[in-house]
């Protein structure tokens, strides 16, 4: 297993919370590497997390430990689990956040409940062996999330973690459809199209039409292409 572990929260940078993460990492496996992906995720916004895990993971080497933790039911009866995907190994809470790691074409009639994975997957549920002890009712990333993904890092392999699981809570794939009119509609008419992240880097979306002033132009890869 690789030592590579990447985070995903919504705990922001300001507060001691993602060092408490990082040094209970270190504390089982010093001398993992640990990748910040973001800790900017609007609070609780499972969907979010999934989205921005699913832009960044699969520029990482395969058998990587990804983490995300954005968890709105921590200590209450959600499971803490670790999915075996093709990419890698995805460690979090049982709410969707780790949907990103199953391809779309699985997700297609997902309703954002429990479901079966797909060929070539696996998931468990994270035995208290591998928790940091005592454990926070409300800081699982610290006490139990972090520590599993350490374990994995030394070694671990995945079913040593705990029991198997036959589903796990899959979010509807993120993209929406877009219809010859040019409007976007959700693959599912019931779930309402809605931004999942807001991206800080300036350009235009490929494939979508812009309007600048009163030109409209259709398929704008890059700026150039507006000019």
């Amino acid at each position: 297993m690789s030592t590579v572990i990447t985070l995903t929260t919504d705990f922001g940078t300001a507060g001691p919370y993602v060092a408490a993460m990082k040094g209970a990492v270190l504390s089982v496996n010093p001398d993992a590497r640990i990748v910040d992906v973001s800790h900017e995720i609007s609070p609780q916004n499972v969907d979010e997390a999934a989205f921005v895990l699913a832009a960044a993971y699969p520029y990482f080497p395969a058998g990587c430990i990804h983490v995300a933790v954005v968890d709105p039911d921590v200590g209450a009866l959600r499971r803490a689990i670790a999915l075996v995907a093709p990419a890698g190994v995805f460690v979090g809470p049982d709410n969707g956040v780790l949907s990103c790691a199953v391809p779309d074409t699985h997700r297609l009639s997902s309703e954002g409940g429990p479901a079966a994975l797909p060929r070539g997957f696996a998931a468990y549920a994270i035995d208290p062996r591998f928790h940091r002890h005592p454990v926070s009712d409300t800081f699982h990333g610290r006490d139990v999330f972090a520590p599993a993904a350490a374990h994995l890092s030394l070694g671990a392999r995945p079913p040593e973690l705990g029991p198997a699981l036959s589903e796990i809570v899959l979010l509807p794939p993120f993209r929406a459809v877009l219809r010859p009119d040019g409007a976007l509609t959700a693959r599912r008419p019931h779930r309402p199209v809605r931004q999942r992240h807001h991206d800080h880097r300036p350009r235009p979306a490929p494939g979508f039409a812009l309007r600048v002033g009163n030109r409209r132009q259709d398929g704008a890869a890059v700026f150039p292409d507006l000019r």
